[in-house]
């Protein structure tokens, strides 16, 4: 018998928490080993029970999905992460993927979306909703800007300096300069502030 997907929820409504155990536990493939109610509890547990797949609410209180994905992936936790939120607009899908999140998920989709995110996540596979993904493809931005240096747009837009943009990134600070030269070249701007502006129009704004 093949083993389980073990799976950990986190989300601060009890009702979706106990919507999303009903769910889960009719899959014969998946196992919830934990569910918590705050960010906090969700990294723990997290920590503790490295399961494959951590699906996260991004509006967690206490440590938000951001800040929980960001730290489990610094700390080199093998559970892959997937945010199932209601925030379908351009910056918060790409704060996700800084974040190191590997699946997005809104949850005005069907349920079995959601349950094909997560076998894709523990297979290895990304997977973004068709609603959202389209902020991933290359219309937001110029033809030649990469993955990365969107990251590191988005990062800027957060008012984010060079040095905790590479921390957030796990990369150095010299190499986020490089990025950041190499945007303001494609871009056409200037300084902080109009790198700033194109992403609140090209990004943000979407």
């Amino acid at each position: 018998m093949a083993e389980k997907i073990t799976i950990l929820i986190a989300d601060d409504h009890e009702l979706v928490r106990e919507g999303m155990r009903m769910l889960l536990g009719r899959e014969a493939d998946f196992e919830l080993v934990g569910d918590a109610a705050d960010g906090g509890t969700a990294l723990r547990l997290a920590q503790s029970l490295m399961p494959q797949v951590v699906v996260l609410d991004l509006g967690l209180p206490v440590m938000d999905g951001l800040e929980v994905a960001r730290t489990l992936r610094q700390s080199g936790s093998p559970s892959r992460v997937l945010a199932l939120t209601a925030r379908i607009d351009s910056v918060s899908v790409h704060a996700a993927v800084a974040c190191g999140m590997e699946g997005y998920v809104p949850k005005s989709e069907d349920s079995r979306e959601l349950i094909s995110a997560i076998r894709a996540l523990a297979s290895g596979q990304r997977y973004f909703s068709p609603a959202i993904s389209h902020f991933l493809e290359a219309g937001g931005a110029p033809i030649g800007v990469t993955l990365r240096e969107r990251e590191i747009l988005v990062c800027v837009a957060e008012g984010l300096s060079s040095k905790e943009i590479a921390t957030r990134l796990e990369i150095s600070t010299a190499t986020v300069q490089k990025h950041r030269e190499n945007l303001g070249r494609k871009l056409g701007t200037r300084n902080v502030a109009e790198m700033v502006a194109y992403a609140m129009k090209h990004l943000i704004g979407q």
